[in-house]
């Protein structure tokens, strides 16, 4: 897992190669990240307010079919699964992150948003949560 080197406990910027990414939707604003990749598994808390939710669009896809994408009727994020992807994960403001899959079927693209913010961080189960 390679990322920017950052002060905050807050995610801005990472990439992983060659993983099996799965989200999963804990709560009305809350998901799990996770990415194996062999034996090791990083996994990444996401989150919004409880009066917000985090929604899901396609900006730029080569082909979607390596991503399993599950948004309800209003664009929320359900849950999310490929195999074998690298992942770029990339805060670009306060309510927005890209999420790109590169795969052998090529780029996909989403975009995380809401309408307040967004905020992620690495979560370490053996110590608790550690800096990115």
């Amino acid at each position: 897992m390679r990322g920017k080197k950052q002060k905050s406990k807050y995610i801005d910027d990472i990439f992983v190669e060659n993983v099996t990414l799965d989200i999963i939707r804990d709560g009305d604003a809350r998901y799990t990240i996770r990415m194996t990749e062999g034996k090791i598994c990083h996994e990444i808390l996401l989150w919004t307010t409880n009066q917000s939710r985090i929604r899901i669009r396609d900006i730029e896809s080569d082909d979607l079919t390596a991503v399993n994408l599950v948004v309800d009727d209003e664009g929320v994020l359900v849950s999310c699964s490929a195999i074998n992807v690298d992942v770029h994960l990339e805060n670009m403001d306060r309510n927005r992150y890209f999420l790109n899959f590169f795969s052998d079927k090529g780029l996909a693209s989403l975009l995380l948003f809401s309408d307040r913010y967004i905020q992620a961080r690495i979560l370490d189960r053996q110590s608790g949560v550690h800096e990115a």
